[in-house]
Parts: structure tokens; sequence; C-alpha cells
């Protein structure tokens, strides 16, 4: 009798398991709210990413696999269970209060999922045309300059197709890097209002084939084989817009002493201002796949993908081979070079 209320006891303390645990209850509007939750400790560095990431490329939930709504926060695996049973009785979720009077989920579950789906019509009319764009600029008081701006833009048409892009306007990048080979020294333009066409892309989608053009991410393997999407449950490629705001402020001047003082030392050097939006770099080229295809008792998915594109590095990861042997060195001769800042040609 003893060990059977101690077993009673253990199952009424078990709570059923999440479908993939983020911690804590994901209940958010927008990117400052997972900031918030990452300020305060209740996420991590790498749960933010990943629902950031999320955030910028919503789960079609009359589309998605078992694997990516397992993906989504707060579900347990009988929720998804729920929601695939549903799916399959009405054939498309029309709305997302669907998921409470049909799939039996809470209020609070269905209404937290809402940042990180969309429920696209499954047989749209083949002119239909919908689509996002959001512009949005970051100041800091007292910035005479340019401000850091975004616009964002996102379109799908023709039935399978979608488009999307981001232009940044950047008032911290440099010019291109480049090495005087007469003085031996690396100078670039310095630092100025500059447009940055980040990312851009083309898809076509029909469920079975895709094609994408531009820039974007791919994974597999629930995150075991090739992967850069930063979601859970990968799987196949997907466009690539997505760019960060960076909330910290920055030292206004960048310029340090090397055998000149830097000019703006006495104007800048006690200021600090807002930083450009900042985005990485993925994949920018090709990507063709095949998924569902029917072969006897198996279903087959393929992908092939080029990319090629030129990455900024780190001032400091840089080092003259011929002087400098070990660049973990300490050695003054492994010291990263200086980027003189160039002033126009004589």
């Amino acid at each position: 009798m003893k060990r059977f209320f101690v077993l009673l006891f253990l199952f009424c303390l078990s709570k059923p398991a999440s479908a993939y645990d983020y911690g804590v209850f994901i209940s958010v509007q927008d990117e400052e709210d997972l900031l918030e939750l990452l300020d305060s400790g209740e996420i991590d560095q790498e749960t933010y990413d990943t629902l950031i990431e999320l955030m910028s490329r919503p789960i079609d939930l009359n589309k998605a696999s078992r694997d990516e709504i397992y993906s989504l926060p707060n579900l347990t695996f009988e929720d998804v269970d729920k929601i695939l049973r549903y799916r399959k009785e009405v054939i498309e979720i029309a709305d997302i209060t669907d998921l409470v009077s049909g799939a039996g989920l809470s209020e609070d579950k269905a209404k937290a999922l809402a940042p990180f789906i969309i429920l696209s019509k499954l047989k749209p009319r083949k002119f239909e045309t919908k689509g996002e764009a959001r512009y949005s600029i970051t100041a800091s008081y007292g910035d005479k300059e340019t401000p850091p701006m975004l616009f964002l833009a996102k379109v799908r048409t023709l039935k399978y197709w979608d488009f999307g892009t981001a232009l940044l306007v950047s008032k911290n990048r440099l010019g291109e890097v480049r090495f005087d080979e007469n003085r031996q020294v690396l100078f670039a333009e310095p630092p100025k209002t500059r447009f940055v066409p980040a990312k851009f892309f083309a898809s076509f989608d029909d469920g079975k084939w895709q094609i994408i053009a531009g820039t974007f991410v791919i994974g597999f393997g629930e995150r075991l084989t090739l992967d850069n999407t930063r979601l859970q449950f990968p799987n196949g490629a997907k466009g690539d817009t997505n760019v960060y705001m960076t909330y910290d402020m920055q030292v206004a001047c960048k310029e340090s002493k090397a055998d000149i003082e830097p000019e703006c030392k006495q104007e800048q050097g006690n200021l600090y201002e807002q930083p450009d939006y900042r985005f990485t770099k993925n994949f920018r080229g090709i990507a063709i796949g095949f998924r569902d295809l029917s072969a006897g008792a198996v279903d087959l998915q393929g992908y092939a993908f080029a990319s090629f594109q030129r990455n900024d590095i780190y001032q400091y990861e840089i080092y003259d081979k011929t002087i400098c042997n070990d660049p973990t060195s300490t050695d003054e001769a492994c010291n990263a070079p200086w980027v003189y800042k160039w002033q126009g040609d004589p």
C-alpha cells in the first residue's frame, strides 16, 4: 500500500512534456518583449536567437509538418496531436481562435502562438497578392547624423511565389578596405551614411518543388547535419530577410590613435550613439529542392544549392603570415594592422 501511494503521488506531480522546452511560458508580441525576457534572465541568448528566427519566419500551421509544429513555444506533445487531428478534420484552420474552439488548446496557449504562426489559405486565388512592409528608425538624443534605418517587405503572389527584401541605411560601415602596396598599409573610406541592400530573395514553392534565389537559410535532420536556420526542427530552405536591432549604445568616436591623433577625439570622445542594424550573412545564391515525392512505400526529399558571397571580418582577425607564425602569439608582429582613413588621392 505504501508503494502504491508513492507512485500515485509522483504521478500527480508530473506534468505533460513539452514538444520543445523553452524553459518558461513564452507570451510575447514582438522583438522588444523577447528582449525584456532576455534582459531579465528568463531566457538565455540561444533561446532568444531561436525565437527571433521563429518570429521572423513564422510556421504556417496549415502546411507545417509535425516536427515544425514541435518547435513552437509552450506546446506539449498532446497539444501538437490535437492541432494535427483538428487540421485533418477541417482541412484548413481559418483563425487562431479555432485552436481553442476546435483543437482544444487553452486561450493562453493559442494567444501566445500568434507571433510565431501564419494561417495560409490552401487554395488561394491565382492572382491573390498579400504581404507586409515595415519601416523603422533608431536614433539617440543629440545625434546629429542620419540615423540607422530599416525597410523590410515580404509579398506572396501568384499562388506559389514569395518575394522579400531588407534594405538598410547605415552610418557606421566603412568603405571597402584596400591594401596600399607602396605604403604597406590597409586603408578605407571612413564611416558615413550608406545604403545597404542587406537581403533579398525570390521563392517558388508549390508543396512539391521549391526554388529560391537570393538570400536564404537551410537546414535538415533536426540540426544534426547542415543547419543555419536556428529553428529547432529545420527541414528545407527558407527565404532570409532577418535583420536585428541592437539596443546597446556604442562610442561615437571609432578612430584610435595610430601614428596620428584621431580627429574626433575632442568632439566625440565621450559621446555615445545608436549602432546600425545588424544582420547575419547566411547563404546567398540559389537552392532547388523537392519533397514528399512518393516512391512506393517511402517519400523522397532532396536539395541542391550553391552560395557565394563576401564576408566581413574583424580587424583583429588579420595578421601578416610573412612575419607572424602564430596568430595567437602576443608578439607585436602578430598584432592586427592599422586601417587608415582614406583622405583622397593626392
